[in-house]
């Protein structure tokens, strides 16, 4: 399967928050590869819509993202904390510990995972580790 998801929202900022809102068509090319026949191709398209809300401040964050796809009534969501555990002056890095949570289903599934997330971040990168139960 392969899909792409052309995306148009607007965003707002209150303050340490910023909200973002996404709607869009969700095109999609499913190509099945059968034994001993031919190749089975079917084209759907399909709603998209996202919304995310960010809460920044110097000691921590949280992230929250919804979507929904109208075509196989698909939901998935994600949710991460994030808090400053250590900060030296005398080194390069900060250390954030964190927690996610992120679910996805329909009507034939449901998943939920959640865990630990570490964060190292130096300057302009991060190195994120994380585990999922």
């Amino acid at each position: 399967m392969q899909f792409v998801i052309p995306s148009l929202g607007i965003s707002q900022t209150i303050g340490r928050w910023t909200f973002l809102a996404l709607d869009d068509p969700q095109l999609r090319r499913i190509e099945e590869y059968r034994l001993n026949t031919t190749t089975a191709i079917d084209h759907q398209a399909e709603a998209f819509g996202q919304i995310e809300a960010f809460y920044w401040h110097e000691k921590g964050s949280l992230h929250a993202i919804g979507s929904y796809a109208d075509l196989d009534n698909f939901f998935w969501g994600w949710l991460r904390g994030k808090l400053l555990a250590s900060k030296s002056e005398t080194r390069c890095c900060l250390l954030y510990g964190e927690w996610e949570v992120a679910g996805m289903g329909n009507g034939e599934f449901r998943t939920v995972q959640t865990g630990p997330v570490l964060e190292v971040s130096a300057e302009k990168v991060a190195l994120l580790a994380n585990r999922k139960y």
